[in-house]
């Protein structure tokens, strides 16, 4: 089976995108499975799948943080992927808009300063 990632222009040159996803695809693992970049602007994954497969997943570029988003910058719900030939995939954006990071947050009931997500 071949994936095809279509990314927007704003991704960055030489970024590296992975598929994160259910059961094989990495048990939601941020970086599980590599896309190749292609000369053509795509990234490409070539996956060995029984007839019966199905799951879910996300484009990423290794973390969370820099997980795909629709067009607005919302979060993309999981897509299905069933056994078929071929999926292509068009990435709308990046990044977690619903999820706050808060830098060096102080709290008396925690002794080191840390990084919290909200």
């Amino acid at each position: 089976m071949e994936i095809v990632v279509r990314v927007p222009p704003d991704t960055p040159d030489g970024a590296r995108l992975f598929l994160a996803g259910s059961g094989p695809l990495g048990d939601w693992h941020p970086a599980a499975v590599p896309l190749t970049a292609c000369d053509d602007g795509s990234h490409r994954a070539w996956l060995d799948v029984p007839s019966h497969f199905r799951a879910q997943f996300l484009v990423t570029q290794g973390r969370w943080r820099a997980a795909e988003t629709d067009p607005r910058g919302h979060e993309h719900p999981p897509r299905e992927l069933h056994a078929a030939p071929h999926a292509e995939v068009h990435v709308g954006g990046w990044g977690r808009t619903s999820v706050r990071y808060h830098a060096d947050f102080h709290s008396r009931f925690v002794p080191r300063s840390r990084t919290v997500c909200v």
